[in-house]
């Protein structure tokens, strides 16, 4: 696996745990902020490992979220639409904790967290064996 796409998949578990940790203590703002980045950070991994893609700049998350839509849930169908539609309302969330001055509320995000967290692994699972075969 190339070393860019490891350790974006790292940082995407690493960040799927503490988001569930502080869910679990009901750090709401700080949950929603850490399961965005760790799909966002799963997202890019495989866009990297497959495609050799990289985002132009930080600031790209829409053209990542774009990418990876027509890649892997228009074609390969890795995630079904519906659950890509939750990372966009994720990043909503991740928007409200970072810069609104409203929280997240723990009913907003624990159906979010239920579906995305089994998502993020799926697509650290598919890169990881994808470049165990090669």
């Amino acid at each position: 696996m190339k070393q860019y796409a490891r350790v974006l998949l790292d940082k995407a578990a690493e960040n799927q745990t503490v988001s569930a940790d502080c869910l679990a203590r009901d750090q709401c703002n700080a949950a929603a902020n850490r399961l965005y980045y760790a799909c966002y950070q799963a997202m890019l991994g495989c866009l990297h490992h497959f495609k050799g893609f990289r985002a132009p700049s930080s600031n790209e998350h829409g053209m990542v979220m774009a990418e990876f839509d027509r890649e892997f849930v228009q074609v390969q169908k890795l995630i079904d639409e519906k659950t890509f539609r939750k990372i966009a309302e994720l990043k909503n969330r991740r928007l409200q904790a970072d810069y609104k001055p409203t929280h997240v509320l723990a009913e907003e995000l624990w159906p979010l967290a239920e579906i995305l967290t089994p998502a993020i692994l799926l697509m650290i699972q598919h890169t990881e064996s994808a470049a165990e075969a090669t």
